[in-house]
């Protein structure tokens, strides 16, 4: 525990000098190695300072997950069409998801309802029965109960069985 504690310390440390100090006039999404807009790349900082702040209740890392959330907010899709590029957002629901329940912060809490809206609505690649849980324990709402309940029956029915190991315990849709 103290050395993976140590090394989330050395990554935050990083974090703090690297991506954020005197970097106020340019978004936080450009300037992340390799500076792209891809949504994937937000997941890991995020959940990293929002555990590291709940470990060691050192503000510079709640200040630190305030931007990274605020950058996903930030990059939520305005409309249909920025939606396509959103099939990695699977990478941020628990990061999104912990911030949420540390903050209650409604801007982020609002984007992951969205993101699980979009997911149970099967318009993001990638679909899980988490994505169902996030939204349920976001929101409170019911039908992302039972859209997790529907996936996760789903999941069992399409379970291969055969006798290739390869495939065996996958659901065959890679």
């Amino acid at each position: 525990y103290r050395r993976s504690l140590s090394v989330m310390k050395d990554w935050a440390e990083l974090s703090l000098r690297y991506y954020l100090a005197g970097n106020e006039n340019r978004p936080l999404r450009m300037i992340l190695p390799p500076r792209l807009k891809n949504i994937r790349h937000y997941g890991p900082p995020l959940g990293n300072l929002t555990e590291l702040y709940r470990v060691t209740w050192d503000e510079r890392y709640l200040e630190a997950a305030r931007k990274w959330a605020w950058a996903l907010v930030d990059m939520h899709p305005k409309n249909d069409d920025d939606w396509k590029n959103f099939g990695a957002v699977h990478f941020c629901w628990e990061s999104m998801a912990n911030y949420v329940r540390l903050t209650d912060d409604p801007d982020l809490k609002r984007v992951l309802a969205s993101y699980a809206d979009r997911s149970i609505q099967d318009v993001l690649r990638y679909g899980s029965v988490g994505d169902a849980a996030y939204g349920y324990q976001t929101t409170g709402d019911a039908r992302f109960l039972d859209a997790g309940k529907a996936r996760l029956l789903q999941l069992v029915s399409d379970t291969n069985t055969g006798s290739s190991p390869a495939q065996r315990g996958s659901s065959g849709r890679w």
